[in-house]
């Protein structure tokens, strides 16, 4: 959201400050006869009727400022230009329909609507914008000019008052205090004197300690002051009471300019030397003191003053020095700068805020504060919570503060922990609001309750809030102040449904409600029934109950405590031993597609069960003592019938050896690149063409194919030299045919097997970057920038696709600071783009977590998962390969059962650890050795390799 000039977040942006009586602001000096006040004494009395002429400083601006009431001059506009101006504020109005916090549209609105002299839309426009944002410094200058413009009658005059009232609450503004002091002065007939020095002495308590501009309001001050003297002294003849109402305003003057000499201001040197011109006399001693202080001060603080006017306007280092000083008008003072200037700085907000809660303590000012707080982040739940209890603690009227929690509703939070957060601070309210009655009033508090429950459900879900807090807290309140357990229970069994039974610390929570608000055989029977349902973890509540009847029960309860849950455990170890011994699931395998021949076959009739097919040799074949045909032996060089559909070369046995490992050539890798999400029509032709042109000399391309020939969509992209590597990977994301290319390096991941340890996936918010969805698939990347630029600089847009380059209707986009992203969703949120309105959210990625192995808890690694299959496997068919690292005869195959020969399923002889010490004797039972040579003729020993001889003797048994 661009707020240059009159919007909000630029760096002139400050807001006004209400500093406690007694400040530096307002010091008073004690002479050691009398004592001169900062406080104005009255004396209308001696005013009234006089004719005062204000001098100015400045003829220009006092010209530009003039209130003498004069009629609306409105500048010419040609039938074209209105016919123009009337289209604009018409689309505008139809923009503003859409999107009622498009910040720059009410912008638009306001200067046609000025320019076109349309004064009664004009003055809505304002209003119904100033409703919805804090307004600047500038804007309210502009506003309350034309109005000024406008005067006619005294009630114009006295609303245009109230609007400077209104005006100097959002932001600290010096020059619009100047504005508003010069209206007082000039419609002094009707405010009264009494009203021009009050709305003096506010302005100097919000801005008379701004170091930088505070100097202008104290002149303007002392020379109103002068104003009335001089008209005092303009008499030939003076009374005696007229004597002492003129030595009065000579007593109020001086007190000013001692008031100011106290504080450190820029230019307080030139007051100085005013001051010893107009006394004629020698400064008091006290007075000189003060200013040389002050004068220290000023010089302490004229480089941190420096650095705030500068890019990038940070106060931080200014912030802390003042803090350390510990004077509240000057800290106050400066926070309120630093919030002007960085309006959309959370942070610096929740600072400012927590001074105030903590250390200021002064309830006014902090109500004050979080006003305009959650007027300028009303995304941030914690400022509506701090909102709600500075209410309270200000005695505020309860309506109020339904209101405050109605807005904070309306907000929209993005998550159910910050509703419910806020809920529960109203909720909080309520309670304590009902407990100091008596007796307590829970009516409102109950259907409070109901409508914050419903609330939640109704935005979030009603499994938003899992630990069911609101309800938790609904039956407290039930059992603390009705005394009504039964209602309590209620709400307890209302969402301990069956959806939720199996947690444990809920039914622990439960036990502990009853254990404190009930009696001790409740809370035994809620344990008793969580023992027997809990199921996610039944250890936690078997240790609870038991701890609870160790401290409560008598031995006989601890007794049956201790038997149920054992019981209980030894049901669970029971199931869990089952599922981790019972097999993988089977899986049939894929039904080939059959040939005819193979049709005809199992359409022929089956022979006799009795029979066994011969062979060409006339040997019959899986009888008893039936021979297999000899194997042909494959030669050497023969490898390629066999080894390139297997991938495996034969060993010089025949039998079938694993292809040699080929290592990795680090030179190679390091000219290497990794291409991938190529689109699908990607050649090798096209792709060197590519990085030849962008990169540099390509050697070689291998783009990975499936079966039939089609890519993959992922390449290796070898280059004659490393520095074509560093240009190919500026190449990230570069499109190729409406479809990003994703360049990375190419890393062996065998050789480095952390790699994916240092990659860094965002973890936290990112406060610059934006997340927006419901989009349209006709928005490119060109409009989103075009939409974003205005708010702030864009550092990038991306359009998220499918693998077929297809929008999914989200995006990216992210500023060069957080700033420019938080005016964009304030101002983009709800906008309709395409048709379609759209989301936007600050970025807040989900955390990635990547448990380790020899974590507790960690999952096991997919590899892991499958070794432990084949194990399984394995065991299961009496035998383990040695090659193949424990995944069985068909590795990791997930169908591997169904392929077993059924000789393979017979149960194999285990054989026992033979004991040394009884001389061979194995287990309890005497197993002889003869179990040992059974158990090696059916199987072969762990981890040697088994022939075809070995492998036809078990077909055949």
């Amino acid at each position: 959201m661009d707020r240059e000039s009159g919007t909000v977040g630029n760096s002139d942006r400050e807001d006004s400050s209400m500093v406690e009586e007694g400040s530096t602001s307002s010091k008073s000096f004690d002479d050691e006869d009398d004592t001169i006040s900062s406080s104005s004494d009255s004396d209308d009395d001696d005013v009234e009727g006089m004719e005062v002429t204000y001098p100015s400083r400045n003829p220009k601006e006092a010209g530009e400022s003039s209130n003498t009431t004069r009629a609306c001059l409105p500048q010419p506009v040609t039938q074209e230009e209105r016919e123009e101006n009337e289209k604009l504020i018409e689309a505008l109005n139809n923009r503003l329909l859409e999107n009622n916090y498009d910040y720059n549209s009410h912008i638009e609105l306001i200067a046609v609507l000025k320019k076109s002299n349309f004064t009664d839309q004009l003055r809505n426009a304002r209003e119904k914008m100033r409703t919805l944002f804090p307004l600047t410094e500038e804007l309210w200058l502009d506003w309350l000019r034309d109005e000024q413009r406008c005067l006619g009658e005294d009630d114009d005059r006295v609303r245009v008052a109230e609007l400077f009232d209104v005006a100097t609450t959002d932001y600290i503004a010096p020059d619009l205090w100047v504005e508003y002091c010069t209206f007082s002065i000039g419609n002094m007939s009707v405010l009264g004197v009494d009203k021009v020095r009050a709305i003096f002495e506010k302005g100097i308590t919000a801005v008379g300690v701004h170091i930088a501009k505070g100097i202008s309001l104290w002149e303007v001050y002392r020379e109103f002051e002068n104003a009335i003297l001089a008209s005092m002294q303009n008499v030939m003849v003076l009374t005696p009471e007229q004597k002492r109402a003129i030595d009065s305003q000579i007593s109020r003057i001086d007190s000013l300019f001692r008031r100011q000499l106290s504080l450190p201001l820029l230019g307080m040197e030139e007051t100085y030397n005013e001051y010893k011109e107009w006394v004629d006399t020698v400064i008091p001693n006290h007075v000189e003191q003060a200013y040389k202080k002050s004068l220290t001060l000023l010089e302490k603080r004229r480089p941190f003053e420096k650095a705030s006017t500068e890019p990038p306007n940070d106060y931080r280092s200014y912030l802390t020095m003042e803090l350390g000083e510990r004077d509240p008008s000057r800290i106050l003072c400066l926070y309120e700068r630093a919030v002007k200037q960085n309006c959309l700085d959370t942070q610096l907000w929740l600072d400012y805020l927590k001074y105030l809660d903590h250390d200021l303590k002064v309830t006014q000012v902090a109500v004050d504060a979080y006003r305009r707080a959650a007027r300028n982040i009303p995304w941030v739940a914690a400022v509506w919570e701090g909102y709600l209890r500075a209410l309270e603690r200000h005695r505020s009227e309860p309506d109020k503060l339904k209101d405050v929690f109605d807005q904070a509703l309306a907000m929209g939070f993005q998550t159910a922990s910050e509703h419910v957060q806020v809920s529960l601070c109203y909720l909080d309210y309520l309670r304590r609001r009902a407990g100091a009655d008596s007796p307590p009033d829970t009516a409102a508090l109950g259907r409070a309750f109901d409508a914050a429950i419903a609330g939640v459900d109704a935005a979030f879900g009603p499994s938003a809030d899992p630990a069911y807090t609101l309800h938790r807290y609904r039956a407290s309140t039930e059992a603390r102040l009705n005394s009504d357990l039964r209602a309590a229970r209620a709400v307890w069994d209302c969402f301990l449904s069956a959806e939720r039974v199996n947690d444990a610390a809920l039914w622990s929570a439960y036990a502990e409600f009853e254990r404190r608000h009930g009696d001790g055989d409740s809370a035994r029977r809620v344990f008793a029934r969580a023992v027997q349902i809990v199921a996610d973890r039944p250890e936690a509540i078997c240790e609870a109950f038991l701890k609870f009847e160790r401290e409560e029960g008598s031995l006989e309860q601890y007794d049956a405590a201790a038997k149920k849950c054992a019981a209980r455990l030894d049901r669970v170890r029971q199931q869990r031993s089952k599922v981790a011994e019972a097999p993988p699931p089977e899986f049939d395998p894929p039904v080939a597609k059959k040939s005819p021949a193979q049709r005809r076959k199992k359409e022929a009739p089956k022979k006799s069960a009795n029979k066994r097919p011969a062979d060409d040799d006339g040997v019959v074949v899986g009888g008893e003592g039936a021979k297999r045909p000899p194997k042909k032996k494959m030669k050497a060089d023969d490898s390629s019938v066999d080894g390139a559909k297997t991938g495996k070369v034969p060993s010089e046995g025949g039998e079938i050896a694993p292809p040699p490992k080929a290592e990795t050539d680090p030179e190679k890798s390091r000219r290497t690149a990794f291409v991938s999400n190529l689109p699908f029509s990607a050649t090798v032709e096209s792709l060197r063409e590519l990085f030849t042109e962008k990169s540099g000399p390509v050697l070689d391309i291998r783009l990975i194919t499936n079966k039939s020939g089609k890519s993959r969509g992922y390449a290796y992209v070898e280059f004659k030299n490393e520095e074509s590597v560093s240009k190919a990977l500026s190449m990230d994301r570069h499109v190729v045919n409406d479809r990003p290319m994703y360049v990375s390096p190419c890393i062996d991941k065998k050789s480095n097997p952390d790699v994916s340890a240092h990659i860094k996936y965002p973890e936290k918010v990112e406060r610059n970057k934006l997340f927006i969805s419901s989009l349209s698939e006709a928005v490119t990347k060109e409009e989103l920038e075009s939409l974003c630029r205005p708010f702030g600089d864009v550092k990038e847009a991306r359009v998220v696709t499918n693998r077929a380059g297809r929008p999914k209707g989200i995006a990216f986009v992210e500023f060069n600071d957080e700033t420019s992203a938080c005016k964009a969703v304030m101002a983009l949120d709800g906008t309709v783009l395409h048709d379609k309105s759209i989301r936007v959210a600050i970025s807040n990625p989900p955390k990635r977590t990547q448990p380790t192995p020899d974590e507790p808890g960690s999952k096991p690694k997919p590899k892991a998962k499958a070794a432990a299959r084949g194990r399984r496997v394995s065991e299961t068919a009496g035998a383990t390969t040695a090659r193949g690292g424990g995944f069985g005869a068909r590795g990791r195959g997930r169908t591997q059962l169904a392929w077993l020969p059924r000789a393979l399923h017979k149960p194999a002889v285990t054989t026992k650890p033979v004991d040394q010490s009884n001389g061979g004797a194995t287990g309890d039972h005497g197993a002889t050795a003869t179990a040992d040579k059974q158990q090696t003729e059916t199987s072969p020993s762990p981890g040697v390799r088994m022939s075809n001889d070995d492998f036809r003797k078990l077909m055949t048994k």
